[in-house]
């Protein structure tokens, strides 16, 4: 987690030098574009939900690629992967099914999954 904390975990992490995954993701564009370059994947989950989460709502929409998703947020009502996925399309302006191609083809190079 990098909550509240975003440039203490991108020092880390650059100086490691290692792919990372970005739980619960709810950054700035900036933030997203450093991360990402430091070799991160951005997992996104129930914030996105959230009205007053624009900051990651502006992120997706400028942020054009594919995050992970997850659900396993306490700070909320339970959620589906479908909700959550359904939220990341419209920010992207995407069809979910392209979503969540795109968090499948990610969490194949993330995890080395087949």
């Amino acid at each position: 987690h990098g909550v509240r904390c975003p440039s203490i975990v991108l020092a880390a992490v650059k100086q490691a030098k290692v792919p990372w995954v970005w739980h619960a993701f709810g950054e700035s564009y900036e933030i997203a574009k450093e991360a990402l370059d430091a070799g991160a994947a951005l997992s996104v989950g129930a914030l996105v939900l959230n009205p007053r989460a624009r900051r990651l709502h502006d992120t997706l929409a400028r942020l054009q690629v594919d995050v992970l998703l997850e659900t396993d947020s306490p700070d909320v009502d339970p959620v589906t992967i479908k909700d959550i996925a359904a939220e990341v399309a419209r920010f992207q302006g995407r069809h979910v099914d392209d979503v969540v191609a795109g968090a499948r083809r990610r969490a194949i190079e993330v995890y080395g999954l087949s």
